[in-house]
Formats: structure tokens, sequence, C-alpha cells
């Protein structure tokens, strides 16, 4: 036994003879003292109210016990299920889980509450137990379960404690993405080999080379060796982490701004050693390698050792929510004016890559009941051309001077058929083709110009 051993033994001896109690975890077994002493048992959950928080067992938990550590930490000990959980909060420090093994966030258990939602981050201790972390109102929470729990149970734990402290908590909550745009840095399983990788990003200013700005990604992995790739985009406005797939494997996800509301975004994958983009849907530039990767350093900053990757988009658009083996994208669409859309994205069964459900049409926001859509988000027909109404057969016209709102959009072959709406709420379609003939560019409609069927169209730019 070392000298160290033996000096926390006789100090944690003598702390005991003291009647002092220590309540801490830590993997190597040596003790320590970073969870506040001494811990004072109370009778109730009323006892808490002087710590600032609210929170109590399930209510059908069972062996509950009430405990306060330094006079500002509620802890309530019980079983739940036959399970026993150590549950924990806080209005003064953020840092009270007192779990020292290594932490990978799996995935977030987003609540939804009365006028608010709370998110879960839950996160696997190195096969010794499983701890929820969440935050709201300026209190922190944790939730541990030391040894194995299944998923369910661990979230119908979750949602049993919040019952107590939140106002019409709903049990139908689910997983959801790992958001680290704010914080820009989060710990994720990336490869699936059990350990966490650390993953982070920055923006770089490109004025110093008379470039734009862009970002940079790092992937610090457990064996500690970095690696990096460069974003041709001046910010992030989405970066999630979520196995969307289901293969044990995190993905990363990420959409930013590459020039004056010029959206795209990268799937990422990372096996350990590099990291993978989808498959680019964007055409590439000429000094860039198939595979999604251009070798062309220019940017970086000249401090960096070693040459650093530049990433190809996946895709234009962004990412506004990953599910289960889709994504929902929204991107500026030029056609009939210019507009934002939403539609899904799948991935592709035979190769790393995502492309639109060719069954999902791209849908646009109005407001049939919104004077101001009517105004200014809806176009007026300067000629007559043919339109498809609903529940019809045959095309008909509409009146020169009738004010249509566009709603969807999808592509069929060559064409494009968009649907709108009339005042009247009469929906129906007009079909559209591209002509990129030098003196004929753009939309036609039944061979004539878009814009010589509508008095104005409003395109960006």
């Amino acid at each position: 036994m070392n000298i160290k051993r033996l000096c926390a033994m006789a100090m944690a001896l003598m702390l005991l003879c003291c009647g002092c109690t220590l309540n801490v975890l830590r993997p190597s077994g040596e003790l320590a003292t970073n969870v506040p002493n001494p811990i004072v048992n109370v009778d109730s959950a009323e006892a808490f109210a002087g710590t600032g928080v609210s929170i109590d067992a399930p209510v059908d938990a069972g062996d509950v016990s009430y405990s306060i550590i330094d006079g500002t930490l509620a802890q309530v000990s019980f079983t739940y299920d036959s399970l026993e959980y150590i549950y924990r909060a806080s209005a003064s420090a953020t840092d009270i889980d007192g779990i020292y093994y290594n932490k990978k966030a799996e995935y977030v258990l987003s609540v939804i509450c009365d006028g608010f939602n709370v998110d879960a981050t839950i996160y696997s201790a190195e096969g010794h137990g499983m701890l929820a972390l969440w935050e709201h109102d300026g209190i922190s929470y944790s939730l541990w379960h030391e040894g194995e729990v299944s998923d369910e149970a661990l979230q119908a734990a979750v949602l049993g404690v919040m019952g107590r402290s939140f106002q019409g908590v709903q049990a139908d909550s689910s997983a959801s993405p790992i958001d680290f745009a704010e914080s820009k840095q989060c710990e994720a399983d990336l490869d699936g080999d059990g350990f966490a990788e650390r993953i982070s990003y920055e923006t770089v200013s490109g004025e110093p080379m008379g470039m734009l700005d862009y970002c940079l990604l790092s992937i610090t992995g457990a064996d500690g060796n970095e690696h990096k790739a460069k974003l041709d985009a001046q910010w992030l406005d989405t970066a999630l982490c979520y196995d969307y797939d289901a293969d044990g494997r995190i993905e990363i996800f990420l959409s930013g701004d590459v020039m004056s509301d010029d959206y795209v975004s990268w799937v990422l994958r990372f096996d350990g050693k590099e990291l993978i983009a989808a498959e680019s849907a964007i055409p590439a530039e000429p000094d860039t390698e198939a595979g999604g990767k251009d070798k062309n350093t220019e940017g970086v900053n000249a401090s960096e050792p070693e040459a650093v990757t530049t990433l190809q988009p996946s895709f234009r658009g962004t990412i506004t929510r990953v599910n289960d083996n889709s994504l929902i994208v929204t991107c500026i669409i030029d056609i009939l004016g210019t507009r934002a859309g939403t539609t899904t994205f799948l991935p592709a069964s035979d190769r790393f890559a995502f492309d639109k459900d060719p069954g999902t049409a791209w849908s646009f926001y109005f407001d049939a009941s919104n004077e101001e859509d009517w105004q200014y988000i809806a176009i007026e027909t300067s000629a007559e051309f043919p339109v498809r109404m609903d529940g019809t057969s045959e095309d008909a016209t509409l009146p020169i001077g009738t004010r249509i709102g566009i709603t969807e959009m999808n592509k069929n072959g060559e064409e494009y058929i968009c649907r709108f709406i009339t005042r009247s709420g009469e929906e129906g379609a007009i079909t559209l083709t591209f002509s990129d003939k030098e003196d004929d560019w753009g939309y036609l409609i039944n061979g004539v110009k878009e814009e010589d069927c509508f008095t104005q169209l409003r395109y960006a730019g």
C-alpha cells in the first residue's frame, strides 16, 4: 500500500472519529473532500426551503431520505421501481453531482412542462452508472443511479422527480440531440468505442488574410490527439450531436452562413482517426477532391502545426431539426420569387449522404388569414396562364389581378409544381419548367417567362 493511500485512509479515519460524514464517489477508490461537509439529515422536503430549492422523490418512490449538504445542497435518496437513486439540487452551485468517473454525454431528454421545456443531458459514467443533469430558473439538478439502468427506467425517474418541482410534466418526452451551438463545445462518443470525444469549434477572423471569417472544428479523442477541420462558414447557427441511425456512433450536424444568408450544412462522422463528411450535393470547386475534402489550406492560421482540411458542405440549407433517420432542412428557394422553404432530407441507403425526400414538398410559410401576408408576400397575376385547381381534371385560368400565396413547391421530373391559395380559399397548382438558354433563361409557365405572368416577383439580391 503506498504512502498516499495510507495518508488518505488516516485522514478518513480522523474525520469519521470527529463525527463528519463524507458522501463522495471516486473511481480510484481514494477518499476525497470535494463535496461539502457536513451532511445533515432532515425529516422532509419542507426542510429544503432554506436552500432555495424545492425537490422531492417521485410520488410512488420508497425508502425516501432527506439531507442537506453544507447548508446549500439539497439531497433526496430513494428507491424507484426497485432501483436506487440520489437526487440533488442547488441554487448556488452548478457542479453538484459528486460523480468523479469520466462522464460521456449520450443524449438529451427534452421534457415538456407548462409554459417551458427542460432539457436533461443523460451521461454514462464508465459503466458505473447513469447521470442526468439539468438546469432551470438558476437552479442546478442532478439524478444519479449507480449500476445498470435502462433508458426507459432512467427517463421515468427523471420525469418522476421533475413532476415534484414543475407543473404539467408530460410523460411523452423524447430523446433529442445535444445542442452545442451556444456553448461551442460538448462531449460525445463519436466512434462508438465507449469513450467520449471532445467536440468544439471557434470562429476565426479572415481579415488578416483578406478573407471571410470561417469556423475551425476540433475533435479531441480520448487519447489526447486533436483533429481539426476548416468550415467555410462565418458562423454556425446549428451545432448538434446525435446518433440518428442508432448504430452506436454519434454524428455531428452543423449549419452556418457562408455569406449573405447563403446557408450550408455539414453532417460529419469521426472514425477515431479522421473526420468524414457526408457526400456533398454541392458542385465542388476545381481544387476540391472527391469525398468532401479540400486540401487547399489557404486562410488557415499559419500557427497551426499541420495543414487543416477544409470540409465541403453536405448540402445547401440549414438543419433545423434532427430526427431518427431524417432531417428537417430550411433553405432559400428562388422560384416565383425568393422565399424560405422547409422540407425533409433522408439518408441515402447505399452511401453516407443525405438527399431531399422526393415525396415531401418544400413548404413555404403563408398565413391566409393574415392581411399583411396578402399585402407583402402574395403575388398578383398580370396575364392568364394555365393552372390546375384542386378537385378538377382539366386546366383553368385565373382572372388577371388575382392575388395568390405560394404554399409549396416540388419537382416532378423536369417540372416544378408550385401550389397556391387564393383569397377565397381555393387551392391549385402552377407547373413551371426551367430554361438555361441564354436568351430565354429562367422559369417558364407554358413557355412564357414567369415575370411576364405576374405584376412583380420579389427576388433577393
